[in-house]
């Protein structure tokens, strides 16, 4: 009995050193790996990444950054969101251990393992997406392993002022100053001197440059003119004649505002009016075919935007006032002036007329167009 009691004492006792031991070295893993993690603390800068064994552009590596706080690891990558997770180390391992736990994302909860070391100022990485820990820093293709090597971003250095010059002090000269001095007559305020440079800059022109912002209308007009004749002729859905004459119009109104000169004002007209016959053949062709899409009565609007453009370039060759002829009398002069703005209100009347004509067709195409789809 006293054998078998001594027996149990001795085997409790080994398994109590055992415990001791272990404690101790869980003990010793832990201050190592504390102080594993204070040598890492800091933010670095990738020198190199390589994922399955394809390394990352330049443009990732200039973005890419790592911050670690603690046992904290902020993966920066230049995006809208940074990845966190919780590292532990375990230096007394050989190479040595490092396990890096996803905090969020999409691997929430994931444990990867990997191995690094730090040397010279220079931190590698290489952590496995496998439960197999690495043994050695690379990756090949095929492998699920992504490798860094990283170094401490250095803090920007601050400039510094130049110390400022010692002060001196003025010469003293009192002594120039003694005696009795008389008030003589005020001189005249330094700023009267300063009013003409005044009047100049209140003479500088400040009025907007008219010009500029012309030409830039009538090239933004040119360029959505072009771009719906494209669509038109491509059939883009929504494209219509409409769309055309309205930028042809809006640049024709951009030309006007360009120059104050009739002639050149007929020109914009003469050049609106090609632009609508060019329109007029579009749609006749994309008639013939039969091209989906196209509105209704879209013959006859270009035919209406046609003469509206004669009409136009009508009334500016002929019904403009030129003014009475050198030697002519006052009463002439206004007497040419009644007849131009008779024409051109008569003109205006025929096409007024036309377009209700033209209106009343497409509404009785329409109206036909409906009966012979009824059943």
């Amino acid at each position: 009995m006293r054998e078998i009691l001594g027996r149990s004492l001795v085997f409790c006792a080994l398994i109590t050193v055992c415990l001791c031991c272990q404690a101790v070295r869980v003990v010793h893993a832990q201050a190592d790996g504390d102080k594993g993690i204070k040598e890492l603390q800091g933010k670095w800068r990738a020198v190199e990444i390589q994922t399955a064994g394809i390394s990352a552009p330049k443009e990732v590596l200039e973005k890419a950054r790592l911050d670690i706080r603690d046992d904290e690891w902020i993966w920066l990558s230049g995006g809208p969101v940074d990845v966190k997770s919780r590292i532990r180390l375990d230096p007394s391992k050989s190479p040595k251990e490092i396990d890096i736990t996803m905090l969020d994302g999409g691997s929430k909860g994931s444990t990867f393992p990997g191995i690094y070391a730090l040397e010279k100022g220079q931190l590698r990485i290489c952590a496995s997406h496998t439960k197999d820990r690495p043994k050695e820093f690379k990756t090949a293709r095929g492998q699920l392993r992504e490798l860094l090597i990283l170094e401490r971003e250095k803090p920007r250095p601050m400039s510094v002022l130049p110390p400022p010059p010692p002060s001196q002090e003025p010469p003293k000269c009192t002594d120039k100053l003694e005696g009795k001095w008389v008030l003589g007559p005020v001189a005249e305020p330094r700023l009267m001197a300063q009013q003409p440079l005044v009047a100049a800059a209140a003479k500088q022109d400040t009025t907007p440059d008219i010009k500029k912002f012309a030409q830039a209308q009538d090239a933004a007009a040119h360029k959505a003119y072009d771009i719906a004749v494209h669509s038109l002729k491509n059939g883009v859905p929504g494209a219509k004649p409409e769309d055309v004459h309205t930028w042809s119009v809006r640049r024709l109104k951009a030309r006007r505002e360009l120059s104050s000169k009739p002639a050149e004002h007929i020109a914009a007209l003469s050049a609106h009016r090609k632009r609508m016959q060019e329109l007029a053949k579009i749609v006749d062709q994309l008639v013939k075919v039969g091209a989906p899409g196209l509105p209704l009565g879209s013959a006859a609007a270009a035919d209406f935007y046609v003469a509206e453009a004669e009409l136009m370039l009508a009334i500016a060759a002929r019904g403009a006032p030129a003014g009475p002829k050198q030697g002519a009398s006052e009463a002439q002069g206004r007497l040419e002036q009644e007849k131009a703005r008779t024409e051109h209100q008569r003109l205006r009347a025929e096409t007024a007329r036309y377009a209700l004509q033209v209106s009343l067709a497409l509404a009785a195409g329409s109206l036909a167009i409906l009966d012979a789809l009824e059943p």
